[in-house]
């Protein structure tokens, strides 16, 4: 049994030839500084792993109604890039921090509901670079399982919408703006459907991930995730199921008082880190 049996007879709850090994994903940094640069499908190979990989490489098409311009500038140890999008209705701002190990947010992109719109009306919604998605697979053969995210910041709606607003300021805004929160989580779901749409069909991905961290009981209590989670993740994996895919729901924190709310929202798979 090879490793891509092995893994998906496992996800489809039947008994392989033995227990799959394998982690979430690697980490450029570390490849690059203790493996010698190798790929990560290389490195899975040289660790006897089965492989789990993650290909997600989409550009926004270019639009003169949502112009991006950045600035990178040094910081302390770090890079501070700073950007500016143009729309025929104002601009919009964000900061990164970025370094050789990660990327940070020090300012959201969107601030108010006036953002909000802007970003409903004019960004374009990011297209699959699907003829590199298949070289991969190819590359990876049946040496394990081949996954994609969706777009946005996070794949999760919840989890994208914190990345975009913050999620001290969104966990706020489920007790002060309700009606705000479910009209900035419709706006980020549209456009994942539109790319499930667009994008997905076709494609020979095992697995499409959705949620986050910061659905996690870690974060937010479970009558938040009910309320502003499970209706969104269960449209995302309805939608996927439709064209065929599997998706995994991810919440790399606590689980253990959400895993019957993780049940209703039609994943295949759940999984923290």
């Amino acid at each position: 049994m090879n490793s891509k049996e092995r893994m998906m007879i496992a996800i489809g709850r039947g008994k392989p030839d033995r227990l799959p090994v394998t982690i979430h994903q690697w980490q450029s940094w570390h490849l690059k500084t203790y493996m010698g640069g190798i790929s990560d499908i290389e490195a899975n190979r040289v660790c006897g792993l089965d492989a789990s990989i993650t290909f997600f490489e989409a550009e926004s098409p270019e639009s003169p109604a949502w112009r991006v311009t950045e600035r990178r500038s040094p910081g302390d140890g770090y890079d501070v890039i700073d950007y500016e999008i143009e729309t025929p209705e104002g601009s919009l701002t964000y900061q990164e921090g970025t370094n050789s190990i990660t990327t940070w947010i020090s300012e959201h992109l969107i601030k108010n509901e006036e953002d909000l719109a802007r970003l409903e009306k004019y960004r374009p919604v990011p297209r699959l670079n699907r003829e590199k998605a298949r070289l991969v697979h190819d590359e990876l053969g049946d040496d394990g399982i081949f996954r994609t995210f969706l777009c946005g910041k996070q794949g999760g709606c919840w989890q994208d919408a914190c990345e975009l607003y913050g999620a001290e300021n969104l966990i706020m805004a489920t007790f002060d703006r309700p009606d705000f929160v479910h009209e900035f989580l419709r706006v980020l779901q549209a456009e994942k459907l539109r790319y499930i749409e667009e994008s997905l069909p076709g494609m020979p991905f095992d697995l499409v991930e959705t949620g986050g961290g910061a659905a996690s009981n870690t974060l937010i209590s479970p009558a938040i995730h009910e309320e502003f989670c499970l209706p969104y993740d269960r449209a995302q994996h309805d939608a996927l199921h439709s064209l065929g895919f599997k998706s995994v729901y991810h919440t790399c924190g606590g689980m253990s008082k959400i895993t019957h709310l993780i049940r209703q929202n039609h994943c295949d798979v759940s999984e923290t880190t």
